[in-house]
């Protein structure tokens, strides 16, 4: 159940980073706008998926 919660972790720290050091917010906001949002889902993912994992 670890490797289902690390990969969307590791992909979240992939966009965030992406964003930070292609200074992506001065250059195309819309374009960081849409990453960010991802982020924001697979942090919502990623929470449900350890609620789920704890009750077992």
């Amino acid at each position: 159940m670890d490797y289902v919660i690390t990969l969307p972790e590791q992909e979240k720290r992939r966009i965030e980073r992406q964003v930070r050091h292609t200074d992506l917010m001065p250059q195309d906001m819309g374009e960081a706008v849409r990453e960010l949002t991802k982020v924001t889902a697979i942090r919502k993912a990623i929470k449900i998926i350890k609620l789920k994992n704890r009750k077992r």
